[in-house]
């Protein structure tokens, strides 16, 4: 089957704004973002917009297989580590990196959209990742052993709804909730860990804590 012929110029120019535009608006805003938005801010008319692209899913597709294969690495980085429990947290890390400041990945990763092949994908690619990097700390003994990699999903939502919450407020408060988790994991320690980011301010919870506006409001 021959490949398929290369677009013009111009028509490569226009795909590239509109993946740029859809990156943008997915980590703004999430993956429910109309095709007719995403024109808009690439600044191409709507049906340009489908002509290089059927559909939004289309879009998802193309921009998911592209930020799949650089968390995967960040991931996978930690089991090149020599010490087990910095490689652990390496991984758990690169993860939540990845989803803090992006609300379309953070949907994708925690099953909060209906997008069950590319879930399964990243599943499949993530999860024999951090169940080798669980046991390498665990069998050094730097791991509390009862903890499963079924349990990493369940702490990265708690740890991302904070992240929602805090987004606007302090977008790295994350990492001081991160930084206490990991003291709850980890089996030896002389004290506790330096947090590396202040409490939220009594001024600051309320915000953070407030009902979402709906839009309009």
């Amino acid at each position: 089957m021959s490949p398929p012929p290369a677009l013009r110029a111009d028509a490569e120019r226009n795909r590239q704004l509109l993946l740029e535009a859809a990156a943008e608006l997915f980590a703004e805003r999430g993956l429910d973002v109309p095709l007719t938005d995403i024109a808009a801010r690439a600044g191409v008319g709507v049906a340009t917009a489908y002509r290089r692209f059927a559909d939004r899913d289309v879009l998802i597709d193309e921009l998911f297989d592209q930020r799949l294969a650089p968390l995967i690495d960040e991931a996978r980085a930690g089991l090149e580590m020599d010490d087990p429990w910095e490689g652990f947290v390496q991984g758990m890390r690169s993860v939540l990196e990845r989803m803090s400041g992006n609300h379309g990945l953070k949907q994708l990763m925690l099953g909060e959209v209906r997008a069950g092949d590319r879930q399964a994908r990243l599943r499949a690619e993530l999860i024999p990742i951090m169940r080798e990097l669980i046991e390498r700390a665990q069998a050094a003994g730097a791991l509390r052993p009862d903890l499963s990699v079924t349990d990493i999903p369940m702490l990265n939502i708690m740890l991302s709804s904070g992240m929602t919450m805090t987004q606007t407020t302090e977008p790295e408060h994350w990492r001081r909730m991160f930084a206490i988790v990991l003291d709850g994991l980890r089996t030896r320690r002389d004290g506790p860990s330096e947090l590396p980011v202040a409490a939220l301010t009594p001024d600051q919870l309320p915000i953070v804590l407030a009902p979402p506006q709906a839009a309009g409001d």
